[in-house]
This record gives structure tokens, sequence and C-alpha cells, in this order.
């Protein structure tokens, strides 16, 4: 006769600690996992959607990471510049009172070029002592845009390079699809985590 020595609390203990314990740890560690997953890729199509001029925009895309008491992971951007180019809408001038639309020729080649402070209008205009950069009413009278134009060559050949655009407000169109990305990551890799997550989960549950 086989006899069978069976610790019925013992499995009880396991089972409880696996659905106190290990469950959620198991599911903050795949949503955590995902999320970077999700950053990643956005880091990485940066350049399919924006021309990248420094490493802010990048670093500025993180993860806020879930814990087993609070499962929810997110992922986005510190940048507030950013939310206009992921849903859309009106920039709107500030402290200036205009929106400053570089021309092509302030963002260089391909528009790669950054525009740093000293090339903004108002520095422009301050270190004009020839008195050659000007600006120039679109609709004369009315609240319409300006430009803003450098005079260049002399009398007889004049040449006017435009700088800026000066408007009350910019239209910025959706250009960043952050939400359609992180959705393509968590249907490819969620489940991939999930499982891989619970294995090591049930590795380290109390026996």
């Amino acid at each position: 006769m086989i006899e069978v020595d069976f610790d019925h609390k013992r499995l009880a203990r396991w089972f409880d600690d696996i659905a106190e314990r290990q469950i959620p740890f198991a599911s903050s560690l795949a949503l955590n996992r995902t999320a970077f997953d999700a950053r990643n890729r956005l880091r990485e199509d940066l350049p399919k959607h924006f021309t990248v001029r420094s490493t802010r925009t990048k670093q500025g895309i993180r993860v806020g990471k879930s814990t087993k008491k609070k499962l929810e992971a997110s992922v986005g951007s510190l940048d507030d510049y950013m939310k206009r180019q992921t849903i859309g809408g009106t920039k709107t001038p500030g402290k200036a009172g205009i929106v400053a639309i570089p021309s092509r020729k302030m963002r260089g080649p391909g528009g790669k070029r950054k525009t740093l402070p000293s090339k903004w209008p108002k520095a422009l205009i301050a270190k004009d002592e020839k008195k050659r950069v000007r600006k120039l009413s679109i609709r004369p009278g009315s609240a319409g845009s300006l430009l803003l134009y450098q005079r260049k060559g002399g009398k007889r050949n004049p040449r006017f390079d435009l700088l800026y655009v000066l408007a009350a407000k910019a239209k910025i169109p959706r250009r960043w699809p952050l939400e359609k990305t992180v959705e393509e990551v968590v249907a490819k890799r969620w489940h991939v985590h999930q499982k891989k997550a619970l294995e090591q989960a049930m590795r380290s549950a109390r026996r």
C-alpha cells in the first residue's frame, strides 16, 4: 500500500501567495516591459515624423511605471509642445504677442538647423545696426501676418531674404501618431511579456 502525505495547508498558502503577491507582480512587470518597448519605438520613430535637431524631444518621452498596488503604466512626453503635435491645434502667441514661423533660410538645408535665441526676431532687430532687418505687412491696415525680411546688396541690386512670418496664430497639424504606435506595440508585445512574467512569478513563489 502506498501512503501519500498531503499538506493541504501548505498548498493553500502557496495558492494564496500566487493570488496576493505573484499575479500582481507579474502583471506589473509585464506592463512596465511593454511600456518601455513602446517608449523605445516612439523614440526610434521620431525622425519619421519630425526633423530632429537635438536629443531633447527624444529624452522627453518617458514611462510612468506600474506597481503591484497600482497596475497602470503610461507612455508620453514631458514636453508641452508635443501635445499639439499629437492632437493638433492652434498655437497662440505668448508674451511677444506673435507666433514667429521661421523661413527655410533660417532652418537651413533640409530644415535641420536649430533656431537659437540669437536668431529670434527680437534679437535680429536689436543687433541690426544698419537697419536692414525690416517688417512688412502682408495686409496693411489689418491684423494680418507680418513678414520679417533682411535687405542685402546695394541700391542697384537689392535682395530681400525672408526670415520669419510673424502671425497672430499658427495651425499645428497632427503629426505624431502616439496612440497608434503604442497600440501597435501593445498588440505585439503584451502577451509575450505577460507569459514570461507569469513564468518568472511562479518560479519565485514560496513553496
